[in-house]
Order: structure tokens, then sequence, then C-alpha cells
């Protein structure tokens, strides 16, 4: 059996916007990995995408049978509403997040507390709610927190386009199970939610709140909210907390599930390069999506290990992690060396990506690009064979 590949990495400026498009048996199945970037690049990129599919699909409104978040910083989700309400959007997959987590994240993004679509991802997120936005029901399927080895006997989940009855659907799946397109495809999602085993800063955090009679749950963060004095408590509590609670983000594989799958990568391109180093076109293509992972972690590392390790000798690339930031980046990404991309405007308050992970590339002889708001689209497709 054959099936074709295409993956495109989108110039968003500051963010993260990557789709992957799948054909096999007279089927299409696009897969989106993260929506957000520069507010001026999203909505444009977004659109753009959803007319390609338009076209190709023949539908007013595209298909995109399932979306994968990494976690809810403004420029990973940004470009949600734009593709809610272009395209027909089946399943969203989402970190589980606990009372703790949406705490923090409100302190760093309290501008988004007012957003409708904001206020339901975290709500879905923590409480398992359907995301019903305008005239969709999408399902939402969290990943639950990683629980070392438990996960190992966990069946696939499965996507089948052709079943509409699970409009709707919330439930929860295990960090690190795979995510299939169907049962006889050896493609695969698989998805890690990292837990911090020591919860040192989640207690701190608690009994700080608990000291000045603030309860920790969304709805009565969302309750309270509009209350000055209520945010000043908050953030006094939270500033109480030695470093960041707000540090996890769900790591993404898409690829071959074995070494036993025939892969041909037969483009590697945008409109102005052409990239023939061995490291694109070789017979791999998985492709790791990090969001904002802290792999520069010792825990976060061994885990993220313990999770991937027969999945990272198949990659074929990764995206280096939170932008190119210096606290993110760890040199043993790259044993064995992989393609890297960077996904940062040109431009940005943080300044990434930051010189010493791009002098941490060069050093180790690794192909990398920066992929910003002024550049073209990456595509890389491929031939896929199968028994």
């Amino acid at each position: 059996m054959n099936m074709f590949v295409s993956r495109i990495l989108h110039p968003i400026g500051q963010g993260a916007f990557y789709t992957e498009l799948f054909e096999f048996e007279s089927r299409v199945c696009n897969i989106v990995f993260d929506c957000g970037g520069t507010p001026a690049y999203i909505e444009p990129c977004v659109e753009k995408f959803c007319n390609h599919l338009s076209n190709r699909q023949n539908r007013e409104r595209p298909i995109v049978d399932a979306v994968f978040i990494s976690h809810f910083d403004d420029d990973h989700v940004n470009g949600l509403e734009k593709l809610f309400e272009l395209a027909n959007v089946k399943r969203i997959f989402l970190p589980l997040l606990n009372d703790s987590d949406c705490c923090a994240l409100s302190l760093s993004f309290v501008e988004h507390m007012y957003n409708p679509l904001y206020i339901r991802l975290l709500r879905s997120a923590v409480n398992g709610e359907t995301l019903e936005w305008n005239d969709q029901k999408i399902s939402v399927i969290r990943i639950r927190k990683s629980e070392g080895e438990n996960n190992r006997n966990e069946e696939d989940f499965v996507l089948d386009s052709d079943d509409d009855n699970n409009e709707g659907v919330s439930l929860s799946i295990a960090s690190g199970t795979s995510v299939v397109l169907k049962k006889n495809i050896p493609w695969i999602f698989k998805t890690y939610n990292y837990d911090n085993i020591n919860r040192e800063r989640t207690l701190q955090l608690e009994e700080a709140l608990e000291e000045r009679d603030c309860q920790l749950s969304l709805d009565e963060l969302l309750r309270c909210w509009s209350d000055n004095e209520y945010q000043e408590k908050i953030r006094e509590c939270y500033d109480l907390v030695r470093g960041t609670i707000n540090g996890n983000s769900m790591v993404t594989y898409s690829g071959p599930r074995s070494e036993n799958v025939d892969v041909n990568c037969v483009c590697s391109r945008c409109c102005r390069m052409c990239f023939e180093c061995d490291f694109c076109v070789r017979d791999l293509a998985g492709c790791m999506y990090f969001g904002d992972y802290e792999a520069s972690g010792k825990r976060k590392w061994k885990q993220y290990v313990a999770c991937f390790n027969n999945l990272i000798p198949l990659l074929q690339m990764q995206q280096v992690p939170h932008h190119g930031s210096k606290y993110n980046y760890n040199k043993l990404l790259n044993d064995p060396v992989k393609f890297n991309f960077i996904s940062a405007g040109k431009s940005n308050r943080f300044r990434h990506p930051h010189n010493w992970t791009l002098n941490e590339l060069n050093e180790s002889c690794v192909p990398w690009v920066w992929i910003h708001e002024f550049s073209k689209s990456l595509l890389f497709e491929y031939d896929v064979r199968f028994d």
C-alpha cells in the first residue's frame, strides 16, 4: 500500500504553525500542529492554508481531522479562531491542565482571560468540556500527564475520517499513547505531556493561596478575575513561587511507527531553497514538534527519552524548542544529527533565537533553518510504502 505525505512549516513570525496532509486509500487527512504566530501574519497564513484545502477537497469548508496544541501561550493558539471559522475541525488534542496550571496561565496572560475562545480552551483542558465554537462541536482529547510505563498497554487512538459519530466527544488518553490515522496505517502521532513528579512549586502556590483565602479552581478564577483586589492576591501568591510553574509543553511525534516502513523523501524545498543534505533526503520521515518544551532540564530530558526512545532513531527533523531559547535547548537533541527548524519572529522582544543556541547548532555541524515572517513556507513530501 502507498501513502503520500506532505509536511509544511509555515512562516508566521513568532509562534508555531505546522501542517501535514496524508493521502491514502482515496482519502485525504489533514493534521495541524499548534496554530499561532505574530498577529499580522498568522491569520493570512491560516486563510491561505484553508483555501488550499478547500481546492484540494472540493468543498467550501475543508475538514481538518486533528489539531495538536502543545500549550496555551498566545503565539501557539491565536490562529485557532480563524481556523475554526474557515474549516471544519473534528478533534483537538490538548495537554490536560490542573487548576494550578490554569492559575499560572491566567497570570501570564491576563489580557486573554476575557477572550471567549481562550476561556473555552482552558475549560476544555481543565474540565474536559466539549469545545463549542460557532456552529461546531469539536471533540476534545486531553493528554494526561506522564505516568511512567503505565501507557504501554493502552490501545491506539484511531482517527477515522469516515466516522462522524464522535462529534463533540470529550475524553482523555494517557501520555505516550499512539494516535493513528487508521488501524492498518503504520504512521503515528505520539504525544507526551510531562509530569512534574516534584510538585514543590505547585505546593508553594497552593499554600500561599490558602493563606490568603483564595480558592484554586478555574471556576473561581473566572468568576472573580474582574476584581482587582483578587487579581493582586493571586499575583502575590505567584510571586512567592520560586521559578515558574507554567513550564509545561506537550511534545508530539509524527512519523512512521517503526523502521520497517519504506520511506522515500521526494521533495524538500521552499520557493527559494533546496535542501540536498543527507538529513533531508535520507529514508526517514519522523518529525518531533517540541512546542516550548524545556529539553535542558535533567528530569524532562530523561522522561522525553523514556517516552520516545524507539522513535528518536526515526527522526529526520525536529523543531528547536521554544523558538531557539538557550534555556530550552539540549545538545543531546542532535545525537544522532537531525535537520533542525526554528520558528521565531525576525524581530521579537524575547530575542529568539538566542545566539548561544545558534552557535551550538553550528558547532555540532547540523543543518538548520530559521523560519520567520519574511521567509517562505518549507515543504517536505514523502512516498510511504507498507504491507
